[in-house]
């Protein structure tokens, strides 16, 4: 499950703090730094996602899977960076996201629609223990609960844009 590996955490923690301190200090002046953070994250995930996509060529075991994690990852941590630096950090919730339309709001609907269906879909593993559709042998709990920063960071992702 590339939700619960070593990179994906690093991802879901800074991720999950950031969103914290967003809402926690809402009218300070952090948000000059968010796209910075993000732009590293992001940087990371894209670095991660080469260095995958060439354990893939040379035949290396679960890079296939480590590399889709870390593409949804990218997406994530570029979804982040969109909000920090498109957002509107004004209060008026009338900027980059109001009513003025364009390229950026369907953007962001994009991929807000993509973390809808990703929190649904880990909502039902995290539940049932299963792939949908799969046969497999559930998950351990302890995989299960690996599940749920993923799906609390699929929620914020949802609420920011």
């Amino acid at each position: 499950m590339y939700v619960a590996d070593g990179e994906a955490e690093v991802g879901h923690i800074v991720m999950l703090a950031a969103m914290a301190a967003m809402v926690g200090a809402p009218d300070s002046d952090l948000h000059r730094w968010w796209g910075w953070l993000f732009g590293a994250l992001s940087v990371f995930y894209a670095t991660r996602l080469l260095v995958h996509v060439r354990g893939i060529a040379v035949g290396s075991d679960g890079a296939r899977l480590q590399a889709g994690g870390a593409a949804y990852h990218l997406v994530a941590s570029l979804a982040m960076l969109y909000a920090a630096t498109f957002g509107d950090h004004s209060g008026d919730h009338h900027g980059a996201h109001g009513s003025s339309g364009g390229a950026l709001l369907w953007l962001g609907r994009l991929v807000g629609a993509l973390f809808v269906a990703d929190g649904l879909f880990t909502a039902v593993v995290l539940v049932s223990g299963r792939v949908p559709g799969s046969n497999e042998t559930p998950f351990p709990l302890r995989a299960r609960v690996a599940l749920l920063p993923h799906l609390v960071m699929d929620v914020a992702m949802v609420a920011m844009l």
